[in-house]
């Protein structure tokens, strides 16, 4: 299991919502999920992790690259 994560990311004491998205093979759909996570913070903290259950397309490519900010734990298979 790979885990990367932004520096930015808030340790979990200090989160007022944490959202947890587990995917498969969704790179035609991730970009607009995380989207609209960052769109509705509303002053509130948050903390997002993708769990990327060894997608073949670019889902977490998409998320490493576009979405710094996003804790991605890739884990080798699809649980």
């Amino acid at each position: 299991m790979r885990e990367s994560q932004s520096s930015n990311t808030l340790g979990a004491s200090h989160v007022d919502v944490s959202n947890i998205i587990v995917t498969y093979n969704s790179a035609d759909e991730i970009e607009s999920c995380l989207n609209a996570i960052r769109d509705q913070e509303g002053g509130l903290r948050q903390e997002t992790l993708v769990i990327d259950n060894d997608s073949s397309d670019e889902t977490a490519e998409i998320v490493s690259e576009k979405f710094p900010e996003v804790r991605l734990v890739e884990t080798g298979a699809n649980l």
